[in-house]
């Protein structure tokens, strides 16, 4: 999951931020899943927080609610913050 997350985070830089669009489903949905599976609750929760759900199959909003979920539970739990959360602008 690191390793997927320093990936992620060249994407956004590279092709997502400078669109001014929020990031498609597949991007903060897999973000939001890596930083749940490294321990890093709030953040995960709040990427969880601000997808949209428009256009999203069944399967993956079903996906969705179990990531939510989980990351809502979690929250709560002591954790690390993701150090480079502030490279996602799209969350502030």
């Amino acid at each position: 999951p690191k390793r997927t997350l320093k990936n992620l985070e060249s994407i956004y830089l590279e092709y997502i931020s400078p669109l001014r669009n929020p990031p498609p489903f597949w991007f903060s949905y897999s973000l939001g899943a890596n930083l749940l599976k490294c321990g890093h609750y709030k953040d995960s929760f709040k990427i969880f927080q601000k997808i949209s759900l428009k256009n999203i199959n069944f399967l993956n909003k079903l996906k969705y609610c179990v990531r939510f979920i989980q990351s809502l539970i979690l929250r709560l739990k002591p954790n690390l913050e993701y150090e480079n959360m502030k490279k996602f602008t799209y969350l502030q």
